[in-house]
């Protein structure tokens, strides 16, 4: 009698199916289909057992999570899973850097024959190991910037921020960041590079003013760099401002930011008397400090610097969509709307340095003060508006049903107020798409250019007196590191690399 074959399992070729993590909240691990809500393994690998699993023990929670809300809820528990994991993996005790660094050092020690008490000694050495600092830092660079070159390849939209500045040896920086959503509407908030900039590059040759009163500004920058830029210049003029009891003096101006100018401003302002005496004494007259109207223009764009600075440190932070700043935004617009009347009224209440300057000249006029604020007024009307009271009528014919069709629905209406606008757009999916290829757009805007203010204090941090000599490349790498928003470098990959080379 013949013996009948028994199947076996680990024949029958049987795969993990990706489908149904979604469907039955399931994952693989060591060949073997593991529960992600009770960490309990399948035997078989078969989806009739996965599926009795789930429906016999978690179904009834878990079935009315669909769409976003089941792939947030899978995403938590497999980070669960992996932070259960880590805490069983024995981290290396001696990293491939440190072991490199190591060899170097006994090599100095071997071909030198001398004690580590030895000061010239021990700094070679050190020497050694920060050669090989600055080429890991690099490496870690080269990771991040091949991560992001992927993740660019799958936006739908994206936008960019630009700014610039000077580090401690003079050299222009042009910071770039890069804000890009893939086609699940996903926001990828990066650093992009460190550009040296080595002609001319200010505010003006990359954007232009808003506010078109370079009259003031060319007058202003010229004065303050004639005496800051010169040592003797500004020792004479902090003697000035010491003899008459004055303690702050003029900040260095360079053409950076636009809403940075307002220290400058303010106290180019507050100490033009003392400006005018000193540059008349070096022959060098501010013709401008003589006319009334200079002046007005000078004190309004003090006061209204003043108040977008104080919006702008509301607006700060990471991650922030331009729709976001809903209340904030709201309160500067009924702001503008209010100064706007009573600048067309010759009643400057709210602007400070023009009250004061116009004390002498209660005549003056106000309405170009009052066009400019209208100018302001009428770029927020057009930046800011909330997709659940924007009027229909407003928008574009194609997208009107759908916008009606959104403010209708209650339960996204609730969803927007749970998750925050940046999520929000994510379950318009599938059935909003004109509103979703709209939505991709707003959301890959850059709300301010907070991120590059933040990048050029770090960079002020790592160039300084004691390391000017700090190369372009490797300040660009430092930053890199630095900056990184949603992406780390993947260390044990490259760990993995140096240790078995090809």
């Amino acid at each position: 009698m013949s013996l009948s074959k028994r199947r076996k399992i680990d024949k029958e070729c049987r795969i993990f199916k990706e489908k149904w993590t979604t469907s039955y909240l399931f994952t693989e691990m060591h060949e073997k289909p593991l529960c992600l809500v009770c960490l309990q393994q399948v035997s078989v690998l078969k989806e009739y057992n996965i599926r009795r699993h789930y429906e016999t023990h978690h179904s009834e929670k878990y079935d009315g999570l669909q769409g976003q809300l089941r792939r947030d809820k899978i995403n938590e528990l497999l980070a669960g899973l992996r932070k259960q994991q880590s805490t069983f993996i024995k981290s290396r005790e001696v990293s491939e850097a440190a072991v490199k660094a190591s060899y170097l050092i006994a090599s100095e020690i071997a071909l030198a024959s001398k004690p580590y008490s030895d000061g010239d000694f021990v700094k070679r050495c050190m020497m050694k190991a920060a050669e090989l600092v600055s080429e890991r830092i690099s490496e870690l660079s080269a990771d991040l910037d091949s991560q992001l070159k992927q993740r660019v390849k799958s936006f739908i939209a994206f936008s960019v921020a630009i700014d610039e500045s000077t580090d401690i040896t003079d050299v222009a920086q042009l910071a770039i960041f890069i804000r890009g959503v893939d086609e699940t509407l996903t926001v990828t908030e990066e650093f992009l590079e460190l550009v040296p900039m080595m002609d001319t590059t200010t505010a003006e040759d990359i954007f232009g003013s808003s506010l078109k009163m370079d009259h003031v500004m060319e007058v202003v920058v010229r004065t303050v760099n004639f005496i800051r830029s010169r040592g003797l210049n500004h020792r004479q003029f902090n003697k000035l401002l010491s003899d008459s009891n004055i303690t702050h003096s003029l900040p260095y101006h360079t053409e950076v930011r636009w809403l940075s100018r307002g220290a400058v401003l303010r106290h180019f302002f507050d100490l033009r008397e003392e400006i005018g005496q000193f540059m008349e004494k070096k022959g060098k007259p501010v013709l401008e400090l003589q006319s009334q109207e200079w002046l007005r223009d000078l004190a309004f764009l003090v006061d209204i610097t003043e108040h977008l600075n104080n919006l702008n440190k509301m607006l700060q932070g990471r991650k922030k969509v331009v729709t976001q700043f809903s209340d904030n935004i709201h309160a500067f617009k009924l702001k503008l709307t209010l100064w706007e009347m009573q600048l067309a009224n010759g009643n400057p209440a709210h602007f400070p340095c023009l009250r004061d300057v116009c004390v002498t000249r209660p005549d003056a006029d106000m309405k170009r003060y009052k066009d400019k604020i209208a100018g302001l007024l009428r770029e927020f009307e057009k930046l800011f508006r909330s997709p659940f009271t924007v009027k229909a009528s407003d928008l574009p014919v194609e997208i009107q049903l759908e916008i009606i069709d959104l403010q209708c629905d209650a339960d996204l209406k609730g969803k927007f107020a749970s998750v925050g606008l940046d999520r929000f757009y994510q379950y318009l999916l599938p059935g909003y798409p004109k509103l979703t290829a709209l939505a991709a757009k707003i959301l890959c805007m850059f709300g301010t250019t907070y991120l590059c203010e933040q990048i050029f204090s770090v960079m002020n941090i790592n160039k300084t007196k004691m390391r000017s000599r700090l190369t372009n490349k490797h300040l660009n790498d430092i930053l890199k590191v630095t900056a990184s928003q949603d992406m780390t470098p993947g260390v044990d990959d490259l760990s993995c690399q140096l240790a078995n080379p090809l």
